[in-house]
């Protein structure tokens, strides 16, 4: 592994741990561990629901959603009918996001984690 994907990594692993103390002292009135591994159970399911969803978006799942009402709107007016030509500039460029498998990663071994820790519990 590089450097930045380590830094990327343990970035998202301190950000998830923060957010989990965040959700124990907001949820409950005390410290406890089982407080705790709910508040990370929650964290890693918010970070596994931000990496999917960025890997259904770089899968160019709504690309024709996107191309359809481009064209539409395009056609739609009046000046769209005059200006129509190439449909080649409608078409969305593909996208990629470089924190997309680290979230699906960090969020999944913490999940499994959570879900192993709750039933030791």
């Amino acid at each position: 592994m590089q450097f930045r994907q380590i830094w990327i990594y343990s970035a998202i692993v301190l950000f998830s741990l923060i957010l989990a103390a965040m959700f124990a002292t907001v949820n409950s009135s005390e410290w406890s561990l089982l407080s705790v591994i709910n508040a990370a159970f929650l964290a890693s399911l918010l970070l596994l629901i931000v990496g999917a969803s960025l890997f259904v978006i770089s899968g160019g799942f709504f690309n024709a959603i996107v191309y359809s009402f481009r064209r539409f709107f395009r056609k739609g007016t009046k000046m769209g009918k005059l200006l129509e030509g190439d449909d080649e500039d409608d078409i969305p460029k593909p996208v990629s996001f470089s924190i997309t498998y680290p979230l699906l990663i960090v969020g999944g071994i913490l999940f499994i984690v959570t879900m192993i820790l709750s039933y030791i519990v």
